[in-house]
């Protein structure tokens, strides 16, 4: 398990980030909701969905464990799929902050 030495609200840039927060949720989604098992990769205890690759992922770290994710998809970035409201809006408008994730805290 990777560790992170300062608290916050950070963007995943590095393979290292992407790998702790694809494993986070793969845990909290997977593992303790019994969700997305269809399309996890169980062999790497990831959770990888293909609207990844085109947003912007976030992680939130807490004594140096991650505990919290966000995946933030904005039309400016790259064009959404095939959705209702793209006949409506432009592209550079839309957004969609989706698959926050956070860890229940141990009290």
């Amino acid at each position: 398990m990777t560790e992170f030495p300062k608290d916050g609200v950070f963007p995943a840039i590095t393979t290292q980030e992407k790998a702790a927060l694809y494993s986070f949720r793969y845990d909290i989604y997977v593992t303790e909701m019994g969700r997305y098992g269809s399309i996890a990769n169980h062999d790497a205890g990831h959770l990888i969905e293909p609207e990844d690759e085109q947003s912007r992922l976030y992680y939130v770290i807490r004594d140096g464990q991650v505990v919290g994710t966000m995946r933030n998809t904005w039309g400016g970035d790259a064009a959404f799929p095939a959705c209702l409201f793209v006949p409506v809006l432009p592209q550079h408008s839309l957004q969609f902050p989706v698959h926050d994730c956070i860890a229940q805290p141990d009290f």
